[in-house]
């Protein structure tokens, strides 16, 4: 078999990372069930239900504070590209 000069191994590929680029997805915020027989237990509820709240609270926070940092990105991005186009 004849081997040509410009024939010859390719290289192995790289495996490429991709990289998901945007903000985390809402998930929905859950209450837990409850059903307290004493006022010990309301209390007990009522500190888990606020914990929960805050939880979600948190989520939300920070979805927006993503949603309000990519959009000042786009709006920079948006500016750069109409000053290459104005000169």
């Amino acid at each position: 078999m004849t081997l040509f000069a410009g024939c010859t191994s390719a290289p192995q590929l790289v495996a490429v990372q991709s990289t998901v680029v945007g903000c985390p997805l809402v998930i929905p915020c859950q209450l837990p069930a409850s059903n307290p027989i004493n006022n010990q237990g309301v209390s007990s509820e009522l500190d888990t239900c606020e914990t929960a709240w805050h939880d979600c609270a948190a989520q939300i926070d920070m979805i927006i504070d993503c949603q309000n940092k990519q959009k000042v990105k786009q709006q920079a991005k948006a500016l750069q590209t109409e000053g290459t186009h104005n000169e």
